[in-house]
């Protein structure tokens, strides 16, 4: 099965909207000799929408940092 190749795109335009995003980050504690971290971005599911940070900690790597 031969798949289209993907196309570079770029997106301009303006948004004048103010808003506040609350968001989780945890930055671990970098070992002796080791320097620096890959970024994870946890998209989560529609179920943990909205404002209560707590829903999204239920899941994923938010979950697996709590549990240590």
């Amino acid at each position: 099965m031969k798949t289209e190749p993907q196309i570079d795109c770029t997106y301009s335009g303006t948004v004048s909207k103010s808003i506040r995003l609350q968001y989780l980050l945890y930055t671990p504690v970098s070992k002796p000799g080791k320097s620096g971290w890959p970024l994870l971005l946890f998209l989560h599911g529609s179920g943990q929408r909205g404002n209560d940070l707590n829903r999204v900690k239920q899941h994923g790597p938010p979950k697996l940092i709590a549990a240590g």
